[in-house]
């Protein structure tokens, strides 16, 4: 597939040559007629020879910026930012969201673009954690993924490690064989600033939001208190 440089690049091309086929048609014709007729049409050719030029290369420089506004870096969040969608909404109305979560700079942009690579109803409903500097490509990329889908998960008070292990399994954030593993791990414990006897009582019940792509380590590591 065309990056999208490239078909920037593809698209202005093309815009410029029809206009000078359009010219070249237009001149041969005059050429054709009375020399009366062609000294006062060829001065109003090349007029309009050089208008189709100029919209050119506005057209050029316009999708120029187009894509390098598509393709830097978003506004940078010291603390990230959750992001809800709910399910059905236009996605208009998330690129403004977006915008003013100041996330993109250019709602507008963002849309045209998702509208051009149809990818404006791919866009998935629920919580999203975002952290870093994305592009609004990248962005894009991100809000049609599962990976950075957020879940909630309830622990209540009382629940050993071994249920709190099963629950998280269950819930679909990793193999049950994993957490018995890391609660009988010295290095893990060590790491956690916890007794080697395990991590028995030090998980905080309380109700935490994951994503999909959180480790067993980075979910135990944000339950001990």
């Amino acid at each position: 597939m065309p990056t999208l440089g490239l078909r920037i690049i593809e698209t202005s091309a093309s815009i410029l040559r029809r206009c000078l086929v359009a010219v070249v048609v237009i001149a041969t014709r005059v050429a054709s007629g009375p020399g009366s007729v062609h000294a006062g049409y060829m001065r109003w050719i090349a007029a309009l020879a050089g208008c189709f030029v100029l919209a050119a290369a506005c057209l050029g420089s316009g999708l120029w910026w187009a894509q390098r506004e598509l393709t830097r870096p978003g506004p940078a969040l010291a603390a990230g930012a959750i992001v809800s969608i709910p399910s059905g909404q236009p996605f208009a109305r998330t690129a403004r969201q977006l915008e003013e979560a100041g996330l993109v700079r250019h709602a507008w942009l963002l849309r045209a673009y998702a509208r051009w690579q149809d990818l404006d109803r791919s866009i998935r409903s629920g919580d999203f954690r975002i952290d870093g500097e994305l592009s609004p490509i990248e962005l894009l990329d991100l809000l049609r993924s599962t990976q950075f889908l957020l879940s909630r998960v309830t622990l209540r008070e009382g629940l050993t490690v071994a249920q709190i292990g099963r629950l998280l399994a269950e819930s679909g954030f990793g193999g049950i064989d994993e957490y018995e593993c890391l609660a009988d791990d010295a290095a893990f414990l060590a790491e956690l600033q916890v007794p080697t006897t395990g991590l028995e009582g030090y998980l905080f019940p309380d109700t935490y939001t994951l994503t999909w792509r959180s480790s067993p380590e980075e979910i135990l590591r944000g339950m001990v208190r």
